[in-house]
């Protein structure tokens, strides 16, 4: 995937990317949301997952249709539903992929909506693999482009990770 937006991109060297991530510390998730049977009602402003960026380069998503759905924020500010199409994937361009494209590829807010009334017996699960460029690594536009501030990726991603961390 990564030589692949190397490519798209123009890269003189599409394998940058990749051999920027070849000893990432990279995730992969199981999300599981429970139907509203088993949450009880829905507060206002409550989401299965709060809108937010991936930190990363790119977020690779299998999910489930559903009406607590994916929705991404336009750049009009607006929610739209992430449209699903059976046997694909959806992929999210992380906040350091953007930097990278000088912002070319942004990296959308998104959420995944609360169990709705419509469907109580609903549940979801996602599986989600996030990519990231290892820590070692300072990114910085490697294309035309807005312009960032180099960044380590290590320092970038404690920073994101400790202001959504809630010490008990």
């Amino acid at each position: 995937m990564l030589r692949l937006l190397g490519t798209a991109l123009g890269l003189e060297d599409p394998e940058a990317l990749v051999t920027l991530g070849d000893s990432a510390p990279s995730t992969f998730n199981a999300n599981w949301y429970p139907p509203l049977q088993l949450t009880g009602q829905v507060q206002d402003n409550q989401f299965r997952i709060g809108p937010h960026t991936d930190f990363g380069s790119i977020t690779i998503l299998d999910r489930e249709p559903g009406v607590g759905c994916l929705q991404v924020q336009t750049a009009a500010d607006v929610w739209v539903d992430a449209p699903f199409v059976a046997g694909s994937l959806t992929i999210n361009v992380g906040d350091l992929l953007s930097m990278w494209t000088g912002g070319r590829w942004r990296s959308s807010r998104h959420r995944v909506l609360p169990p709705d009334t419509s469907a109580p017996d609903e549940a979801l699960t996602s599986l989600v693999f996030f990519a990231q460029p290892n820590n070692d690594t300072v990114v910085a536009p490697l294309v035309d482009g807005d312009e960032f501030d180099p960044v380590l990726v290590s320092e970038f991603m404690d920073a994101k990770i400790n202001a959504i961390t809630v010490e008990l």
